[in-house]
């Protein structure tokens, strides 16, 4: 993952493996969202096609009235993932491009902390 900031001229860059989060933690995530995300989730229908607004329409009221039933309900197929990071650099832009990077490493559950060439 790379998050940018151009106004700050900063940079962050995380690496390592994506992981599943676990079902409780994926369920709580689900329900953190506003209930029109949920609803639409709860269509179960993203990206297919559909023929008009009013398809679209009755899906969201039949999963509104689901909600107003069971608000606590999650998906079964809801997933949400993480990354376990291993890397992570900082890095502040310089117009002279002498950047300040700095690299944290996790080796052997240990973290090590470098400096590196811009």
């Amino acid at each position: 993952m790379t998050f940018y900031w151009p106004e700050l001229v900063r940079q962050i860059r995380i690496s390592g493996p994506v992981v599943a989060d676990p079902t409780e933690v994926a369920a709580a995530d689900f329900l953190a969202r506003p209930i029109g995300s949920r609803q639409m989730a709860l269509t179960r229908r993203q990206s297919q096609p559909f023929n008009d607004y009013s398809e679209l329409d009755e899906a969201l009221d039949r999963a509104g009235r689901e909600l107003e039933i069971a608000p606590d309900q999650v998906p079964t197929e809801w997933m949400s993932y993480a990354v376990q990071p291993d890397e992570i650099e900082f890095w502040q832009g310089d117009p002279a491009r002498r950047h300040k990077r700095v690299q944290y490493q996790l080796v052997n559950g240990v973290w090590s902390r470098n400096l590196l060439w811009p």
